[in-house]
């Protein structure tokens, strides 16, 4: 049986307020959840954050939205695809919202912004 094959009644369970199918749930969620962030994280995103980080806000979201019957599956691999989607999509918006970052701070530096000389 692969780690994946029961963890659709797992979660089932921990909706049902199991507090042992939850963590359990919970820490397989995680694991995958790791495995897609690290193959998917770029060397650029990966010098700027710990996949660890991304991984539990992707967590936080999913335990959320399932303990509140926002999502459910019809299968395991429906849940890892699921996964594998809200990944991407955390990725890309990390990227996004450092490239903004980048380009504010280039922005503020090219048109004087920092404040410095002649601020008064």
């Amino acid at each position: 049986m692969d780690s994946t094959s029961g963890l659709r009644a797992l979660l089932d369970r921990a909706r049902a307020e199991d507090p042992a199918a939850r963590e359990r749930a919970f820490g397989e969620v995680l694991r995958l959840l790791m495995i897609f962030v690290r193959g998917k994280m770029g060397p650029g995103l990966r010098s700027r954050h710990e996949s660890a980080d991304i991984c539990q806000s992707i967590a936080k979201s999913f335990v959320e939205d399932h303990g509140a019957g926002k999502v459910r599956f019809d299968s395991e691999a429906a849940l890892v695809g699921y996964l594998r989607d809200v990944v991407r999509t955390k990725l890309a918006e990390v990227a996004r919202r450092d490239g903004a970052l980048k380009r504010a701070m280039f922005e503020g530096v090219a048109l004087g912004g920092g404040g410095g000389e002649g601020a008064s």
